[in-house]
């Protein structure tokens, strides 16, 4: 599925715009390839993203192909989010032509690894996972989504799934439903997988400022000349 662009809510651009700059926010980078900030934390959440792809430093076996403890709904600000729906499968189904096996992993949750400057990857054992055989090994099939500025899409809690961007985004996400697991991630069988969660970072980090300001930038436009 993709979405068409379409402007999203004027007067949401316009409070997020300001935010984005404010000495308020403590943003912490994630290795799939973003920043985060919270702007509310409870029961119910809300955080604020911004996507880039040269914000990527994980491979593809830490932690892109992953899950949330709670439920996600995502809107859309700026750019685009390439997300990819994840469907397991037994890995001894018996597919006639092979596919590749992954393994389940379950990881530190990122306020907890943020905080430590190192966050913990575990690997599952059997009958601990959300498999039907209860296996930590399976195989995927995937569906592509490209949710365009304006749209909203939305995760339960432990459907896997890959988020990335291609040029820079921004969302404000809502978390709710938060259950007291760790997250999980997958990663082909034999790779060992590191946590995303490095030591938070200071705004004015280089060069990491400079695609919060852009975002800023863009997003303050766009609420005065639409």
């Amino acid at each position: 599925m993709e979405t068409t662009p379409r402007t999203p809510d004027l007067a949401t651009c316009a409070l997020v715009g300001s935010l984005l700059t404010s000495p308020a926010l403590s943003w912490r980078h994630h290795g799939i390839g973003l920043l985060q900030a919270y702007v509310v934390q409870g029961p119910v959440e809300y955080r604020l993203h911004v996507w880039h792809p040269e914000l990527r430093f994980v491979d593809d076996d830490s932690g892109m192909l992953h899950d949330h403890r709670f439920h996600l709904e995502s809107l859309v600000l700026l750019g685009a989010m390439h997300d990819t729906e994840i469907v397991l499968h037994s890995a001894d189904k018996g597919w006639i032509v092979p596919r590749p096996i992954y393994r389940m992993w379950e990881v530190e949750n990122a306020r907890k690894a943020a905080a430590s400057g190192e966050g913990w990857v575990k690997r599952l054992e059997w009958g601990t996972t959300a498999t039907s055989d209860g296996s930590p090994l399976c195989t995927i099939d995937t569906i592509e989504h490209v949710y365009a500025q304006g749209s909203r899409y939305s995760y339960p809690p432990r459907k896997f799934h890959r988020s990335e961007s291609r040029e820079l985004t921004v969302t404000l996400c809502k978390k709710s439903a938060q259950e007291d697991v760790p997250a999980r991630i997958l990663a082909r069988d034999g790779a060992t997988p590191k946590h995303g969660i490095g030591e938070p970072m200071r705004l004015w980090d280089e060069p990491r400022k400079k695609y919060i300001h852009e975002a800023a930038d863009r997003l303050l436009e766009l609420a005065r000349t639409s």
